[in-house]
């Protein structure tokens, strides 16, 4: 039962974009705002797909040792940078609130 299981979980990191990528697939338009989460989508499986198949290569072939720790670094990268791109995309107001009330704002005028 381990056998079945283990494979499934060590490829978990790939499947489970799957979902959000066949829902993309079939709701095709998005808003304009979403292209920094399609984008992170298709990089992020790219990337985890790459890592696994890395993990695969050093357990068939010890004799060859790559690290997949940088593509888990530049996914990391990736997902700061795009979910930076897409809340700057997205005007919420209670956004703008938060930034006007917190603490180093106290006593600044913004004009939103």
């Amino acid at each position: 039962m381990n056998d079945i299981i283990q494979p499934i979980l060590d490829w978990s990191e790939v499947w489970a974009l799957l979902i959000p990528l066949f829902v993309l697939m079939l709701k095709r338009q998005q808003p304009v705002y979403m292209k920094p989460v399609i984008v992170y989508l298709w990089l992020a499986i790219l990337l985890n797909l790459s890592g696994d198949i890395v993990v695969q290569i050093n357990f068939f072939n010890s004799r060859i040792v790559y690290s997949n720790n940088p593509l888990y670094n530049l996914h990391s990268l990736i997902r700061f940078t795009c979910f930076a791109w897409f809340f700057s995309k997205i005007k919420q107001h209670f956004f703008f609130a938060y930034q006007t009330n917190s603490p180093g704002n106290i006593g600044r005028v913004c004009n939103h």
